[in-house]
């Protein structure tokens, strides 16, 4: 019964993400409704943010490069079955909502992002999804099926069943269909969808990125996503501007993280993410590098 119980609520959660995933990238005739639904997206994301600090406050046993390591091994795993992006990212705000909220010891972290990964594939997946044996096997046995399904159960608890949680790529599917609108951008369309989910991806492994709300990054992922396909024109316009919400001085910190982890002085251990996006479905988006970005494509517009 417990089993049945956990497996409703995951459904109901499920049916909530896919809905507001789907509906936000929408073009839908009806401004009212759009600025309804992004209202509450930007709630649901204030609601469900985690603590930007919780490695200093709530986690001795843990440390930022840790963390990049257990996300960089779920973003492998996610790539070895095909997860989707959104699986990934909800993953890794699971992941950092538990550990907000419960201490942990080092031994337990890989089987903690496990199961949220787990718990993420079965809300956002529209197929099947791997079985708990597979991501244990993919873990090298360091951990049982068992194992596995009672921590998918607690972080379920933990969170309240609450499992619908805006990120970087709800928000970035929504900007990139404004982002694909200039005429300059529409021969480059699948580079820019492949590149802006490569520093979606990328942006999960840099704790200090926390600081930020999810579309206030994934703001900055497009920006910097265009600059780097078409470094002579300027990232930003204001159709953007108006979609975001964000004007450019704004999102020159989360940028700069950003370009560092994209040019590799951040995230060395970012291996298993920087193999993924190589790949020619992925346009070899990884092998791209921009160049500085001028001070005056920061002012206002």
């Amino acid at each position: 019964m417990a089993d049945q119980r956990i497996a409703k609520r995951i459904a109901l959660e499920r049916i909530h993400a896919l809905l507001h995933r789907h509906v936000v990238i929408l073009d839908v005739p009806d401004e009212t409704y759009v600025n309804d639904i992004n209202a509450y997206l930007l709630q649901l994301q204030g609601d469900r943010r985690p603590n930007a600090a919780y490695l200093a406050h709530l986690q001795p046993d843990l440390n930022e490069d840790m963390r990049a390591q257990v996300i960089n091994w779920m973003i492998g795993v996610a790539d070895e079955y095909n997860l989707l992006p959104e699986s990934v990212c909800l993953a890794v705000s699971l992941l950092d909502r538990f550990l907000s909220r419960n201490d942990i010891k080092r031994g337990v972290l890989q089987l903690v992002g496990t199961a949220s990964l787990m718990i993420a594939a079965k809300c956002e997946e529209l197929r099947r999804t791997p079985k708990a044996a597979d991501y244990c096997d993919m873990a090298v046995d360091s951990f049982s099926v068992k194992q596995l399904l009672r921590k998918e159960a607690e972080v379920l608890r933990s969170l309240a069943f609450e499992v619908g949680d805006p990120t970087v790529i709800t928000f970035v599917r929504r900007f990139t269909v404004v982002a694909h609108s200039q005429i300059e951008f529409q021969t480059s369309s699948l580079t820019l969808k492949a590149l802006t989910q490569y520093l979606s991806e990328l942006s999960l492994l840099e704790y200090e990125l926390l600081q930020f709300w999810p579309n206030l990054i994934a703001a900055a992922v497009v920006f910097l996503a265009r600059f780097t396909l078409k470094a002579r024109l300027h990232p930003w316009n204001l159709d953007l501007q108006h979609v975001t919400g964000f004007r450019p001085p704004e999102l020159r910190g989360c940028v700069g993280i950003l370009q560092d982890l994209q040019c590799g002085r951040r995230a060395g251990n970012a291996d298993l993410v920087r193999i993924k996006f190589r790949k020619r479905k992925f346009k070899h988006v990884a092998n791209l590098t921009p160049n500085e970005i001028p001070d005056n494509f920061f002012e206002d517009i």
